[in-house]
Formats: C-alpha cells, sequence, structure tokens
C-alpha cells in the first residue's frame, strides 16, 4: 500500500476497460482432421477465454459492491457515533474502525460543514484536508473513484445529512474513502488464476475434442483403408459395422462393386457363350461338300449372324455402368408385354400382365428390359396358351428403397425339379424341340445376380413353370 504524504492531490482520472479488435485468421489446413482440429482448439480457447472474461467482470463487480457496503457501514457507524459541539462542529466521540486511528491505513473519514466552518478529519488522513472531495449538494449521496498524485486509487462515498438541533437543522457531509489497492490486487491475482484456468480449460476443451475427433474419424479411415486394398486386389468390399452415416455410402459401394464385378463376368461369359453358340454352325459348314446346295450355307450364315448380334448386345450391356437412380418398370414392362403377344400370336399365346404402376428400382432400363424380355420369351414359346406376369414393389423393414417382385408364369410342361438348377447354366437345355440357344435363364440369372437378386424356378398355378425374381431394397 502507498504510504499518504501531505503534498497528495486529488485528481479525478478514472480508469476502465478499452475494447480492442481482434480478427482471427485461420490457417489452410490440407486434411478434413487438420481442419477440424484446428478449428475445435481455436474454439475451445475462445470459449474458455470468454468464460473467463465474464466470470472477472463478475468478480470485479461484486467485490466493489462490497467494497461500497463497507463503506456503507463506516458511514452509519459515524452517524451513530457523532455529536454536535458547543463550536458548531459534529464530531464522532469514537470510531469504530481502528484503522481510522492509524495515518495511511488505507481507510479515511472527514466531516464538513455545508455552510462553512471547521471539519473533522480521521487521523488515518494525516491533516491532509485536500484528501478527500469536497461536499455535495444537501441531501446527496454518491461513489467517486479518485486517484491520488502518487497512483492510489481510492473509493469515496460523500452523504449529506441534516443535524437537527434545538434552534434549526445544520448540514453537513459525511465522506468515508477507502484505498482500492487490496481491491485491485485481488482483482489481479483473480485474473491470473482465470487466465490460468481458461488455459487448462481450452487446452482439455481442445484435448477431449481431438480425442473425440480422432475416435470419430476412424471409420473414415477404415473405409479409405478398405476402399485401397479393394484397390490392390485384397479385398473384394467394404466389410465391417459401419456407422448409420456411413452405411448408405458403404452399401451403394458395395452395390457398385459387385455390380461391376458381376458385369466383367457377364462380359466374358458372353464371350464364352458366343464361341460355344458358333461351334455347331461352323461345324456344320465344315462338314459340306463343294456340291452340296448353298441355301444350308446361307441358313447357318444367317444363325451365325443372329448369334452374333445377341451376344454383342449382351456384352454392351455388361459393359455400361450400373444405375443408382429408380427407374419406372411398369411402362417398359407393358411394352414388352404388347410386342412379344404380337411375336407369339400364331401360336395363340395370351398373356396376362399385373403390374403396380408406381413400381421403381435402381436398375439400367436396358438390363430390365432383357430380363424381363427373356422369361417372357422363354415362357411364351413352351406356353400352351397362358403367360401371366405379375410386377410388385418388395419392402422389409430397415431398407430405405424398396426392392422388387417380378413373377412369370406359363401353363406349359414346366421345369422337373431336377433340371431347375441345370437350365440355369449356360447352354443349357432340357427341351431341344424348341428353338433357342439355352442362354434366356443363364442371361437373366446374371442380371438377376448383379443387382443382389435371386431367381427362383417352382411349379406354376397354370400348370407349367413359374420364375420368381426377387431384388431387394436397401
Amino acid at each position: 500500500m502507498g504510504r499518504c504524504s501531505p503534498s497528495r492531490r486529488c485528481a479525478g482520472a478514472v480508469t476502465g476497460w478499452h475494447a480492442t479488435e481482434i480478427v482471427v485468421k485461420l490457417p489452410q489446413a490440407r486434411s478434413l482432421s487438420g481442419r477440424l482440429s484446428l478449428l475445435l482448439v481455436v474454439v475451445g480457447l475462445l470459449g474458455s477465454g470468454t468464460a473467463a472474461w465474464f466470470l472477472d467482470g463478475v468478480y470485479r463487480d461484486r467485490a466493489l459492491e462490497a467494497r461500497q457496503e463497507v463503506l456503507q457501514a463506516q458511514f452509519l457507524a459515524l452517524v451513530a457515533a457523532a455529536e454536535l459541539e458547543d463550536d458548531g462542529r459534529l464530531l464522532p466521540s469514537s470510531v469504530a474502525d481502528p484503522r481510522l486511528s492509524l495515518p495511511d491505513s488505507g481507510l479515511y473519514a472527514a466531516i464538513w460543514p455545508i455552510d462553512g466552518g471547521a471539519g473533522w478529519l480521521s487521523d488515518s488522513t494525516a491533516g491532509e484536508s485536500d484528501l478527500l472531495p469536497k461536499p455535495v449538494a444537501h441531501g446527496g449521496q454518491r461513489f467517486q473513484r479518485v486517484v491520488l498524485e502518487d497512483g492510489t486509487p481510492l473509493l469515496v462515498l460523500s452523504r449529506a445529512i441534516s443535524w437537527e438541533t434545538g434552534e434549526r437543522a445544520r448540514p453537513f457531509v459525511i465522506s468515508v474513502a477507502e484505498s482500492l489497492l487490496p481491491y485491485e490486487a485481488g482483482v489481479i491475482e483473480v485474473r491470473r488464476a482465470l487466465l490460468l484456468g481458461a488455459l487448462l480449460l481450452g487446452l482439455l476443451l481442445a484435448t477431449g475434442a481431438l480425442l473425440a475427433l480422432r475416435i470419430g474419424l476412424r471409420p473414415l479411415r477404415l473405409l479409405g483403408r478398405q476402399i485401397g486394398e479393394i484397390e490392390n486386389g485384397e479385398r473384394m468390399q467394404l466389410e465391417g459395422a459401419w456407422p448409420r452415416e456411413l452405411q448408405e455410402v458403404t452399401s451403394n459401394l458395395n452395390l457398385l462393386l459387385g455390380s461391376e464385378r458381376a458385369r466383367k463376368e457377364r462380359y466374358r461369359n458372353t464371350l464364352d457363350n458366343l464361341a460355344h453358340s458358333l461351334k455347331t454352325p461352323l461345324a456344320v459348314l465344315s462338314e459340306l461338300g463343294p456340291g452340296e446346295e448353298s441355301g444350308e450355307w446361307q441358313r447357318q450364315l444367317g444363325r451365325m449372324q443372329a448369334i452374333i448380334g445377341h451376344q454383342l448386345q449382351k456384352a454392351s450391356a455388361a459393359s455400361s455402368a450400373p444405375s443408382v437412380t429408380p427407374v419406372q418398370l411398369a411402362e417398359p414392362l407393358a411394352e414388352l408385354v404388347a410386342a412379344l403377344t404380337k411375336l407369339h400370336a400364331t401360336r395363340g399365346v395370351q398373356i396376362e400382365c399385373h403390374a403396380d404402376r408406381d413400381t421403381a428400382f435402381p436398375m439400367d432400363a436396358g438390363d430390365f428390359m432383357e430380363l424381363a424380355g427373356n422369361l417372357l420369351d422363354n415362357a411364351c414359346k413352351f406356353a400352351r396358351g397362358r403367360v401371366r406376369v405379375e410386377l410388385s414393389p418388395w419392402t422389409e423393414p430397415g431398407w430405405r428403397r424398396t426392392g422388387i417382385r417380378l413373377v412369370v408364369e406359363d401353363d406349359g410342361p414346366g421345369i422337373p425339379p431336377a433340371h431347375r438348377a441345370q437350365v440355369l447354366g449356360r447352354g443349357a437345355r432340357i427341351d431341344t424341340a424348341v428353338e433357342g440357344q439355352g442362354i434366356g435363364l443363364a442371361a437373366s440369372a446374371d442380371i438377376v445376380a448383379a443387382h443382389g437378386g435371386t431367381l427362383s424356378i417352382d411349379d406354376s398355378t397354370l400348370g407349367g413353370a413359374s420364375v420368381i425374381v426377387a431384388l431387394p431394397g436397401r
């Protein structure tokens, strides 16, 4: 605490806070983890700093209120002990706080007559009459913060009173002042503690956030590692229990990977089928003698052209990219039914079509036309007179997109259970009396497998075979 000296005078300077604009520019981070980490650190430090600033303000206000209450108590104690002397001075008979009797103790008091005359100064002022502010107007009260010439800050309470005498009321001003050095020392100490606490809290928050971020981004790192393994041929698809936010991404990636593998397999199978299908007509041509009719040549060449055209169309479909956009399927199915009805009209085959108009599925329209076309054409070839096709949505709990079910039935001879797995193989035929290459059901099975579905054969209620295609949603 600074020492009072007779040369000190009161100056009306008041200190305060000054706001400074701060612009924070974050450096660019190359990774998502780096950006989020830097942002979390900055937010943690700013949050803890804001909390420290708020607590500092609360402490200063409450501490200042406590100083004001101390001055109020000192004022009441002086009023209670004051007595009016014969010479007109108002003097306290005693002082409750011993600091008022100690020079330069940090607590000062004075009583001034407003209408002039001698006043009273506590011993702590060392007779320095200008230490405290001059009297305020009668009836007024105010708190002042003043700074002495040596830099000592004071909080001063000045309050006017009216002292009743037998003849008249005489006005006085009682001033009580206390040094704010202990208060400011306490503020500095609290600020140091708050600053240290804010730094520690900011570091703890940043560390916790970084740990949470590291744990939270672990699935992304695992996803990147598995994708790299897929590129290196070490893995076929993404595996593991993925968070809900990544489930749609991983399921779609697995669908695309599976579709691509299936299409490549279909491409290879198409080339195998092409080579296999050309063996028979080439063998026939090789057996023809030089004198035989050219009509057989023309017929076998036409057959080879048809085979090549069909297989090239399959190869083109196999090389196209898989679709993830739902495609409306009811209208293409109706067009296909109309075309096949005309094609098989000479045999009197009637096709019943039952399709939900809102049925949609994320697959290439050409794939669906080939799938449904193969199944319907195969059913029409073996049917005695009736073919029925049903297309409907298929939903299961937990699916975000619906699947579809396609059922094609006929009233033909059917397919014995022992031969049902056989007819799904490439080039397999159990009835050679019907024209064909034996690749329709196999091609359909390839398309279904490429979309993660199943193709099964059962007995039809019409008396023949029933082919059921189930393409699941996801």
